[in-house]
Order: structure tokens, then sequence, then C-alpha cells
């Protein structure tokens, strides 16, 4: 994996460019994988997929929902 490529603009602060590259290459390395159980411990029942919850709720996602 290349390393990551740091952007900086006026008084040497990092630019948005270079954050968004690091956090690109930082997010393809796995390294924003979190896996957390505060779902399960404040309901009771554990989360739910992003395909479960638009499956769910559907309707919301319809056009002739958006519309109403």
């Amino acid at each position: 994996m290349a390393s990551p490529i740091l952007v900086t603009g006026a008084a040497g602060r990092v630019g948005a460019v270079g954050r968004t590259v690091t956090e690109l290459l930082l997010n393809c390395a796995g390294r924003y994988d979190r896996m957390l159980d505060d779902a399960l411990t404040l309901t009771g029942q554990g989360p739910l997929s992003v395909q479960e919850f638009v499956r769910k709720n559907a309707a919301t996602f319809t056009p002739s929902a958006k519309e109403a």
C-alpha cells in the first residue's frame, strides 16, 4: 500500500486534499473498521446492517413516499 500523502496549505496546515487522501488510504487498509456492542448493550438487540435497515424501511426510500 502506498504511503499517506501530506498536502499542506498556508502556514503549514494540512490541506483538505491531504486529509481526504489519507482517510481514503486508511479506510482501504481497514483502519476505520470498528465493531462495538453499544447497540446490543443499550437495546438488547444487535445492530441492523444497512441492507436490513433499507429493507425494513423500504417505503421511506421509494419515490412515492418522498413526494407525499
